[in-house]
């Protein structure tokens, strides 16, 4: 019997307060996980129009990579704003191998 124990992150974005992410960056620095993404608005995308990472919800900030976060809260604590919240459940997964299989 193995017993394996990590933690179950849910991870939410106010986007009404995380208005320029591209320019911060502050979350996706300090991230050891590196979970977040910033990805453009459709709805800003013009055709051969550069977007302009100052203007407000120009891009959005996205939990991609849900696993790789550790809990340690370091995105929460450094955002200028209180747009994040992590919520971390710790999992315990009991993993039964049979003997002789």
């Amino acid at each position: 019997m193995v017993i394996k124990m990590g933690v179950k992150p849910k991870i939410s974005i106010k986007s009404q307060k995380c208005l320029t992410p591209f320019a911060c960056k502050k979350c996706l620095q300090i991230c050891p996980g590196g979970v977040f993404i910033v990805t453009p608005n459709p709805m800003k995308i013009k055709k051969y129009k550069p977007l302009d990472e100052n203007e407000p919800k120009t891009y959005f900030l996205a939990p991609a990579i849900i696993g790789g976060c550790t809990g340690c809260m370091e995105c929460v604590k450094i955002c200028p704003n209180d747009a994040i919240k992590v919520e971390v459940q710790l999992i315990d997964e009991m993993v039964f191998a049979e003997q002789g299989a």
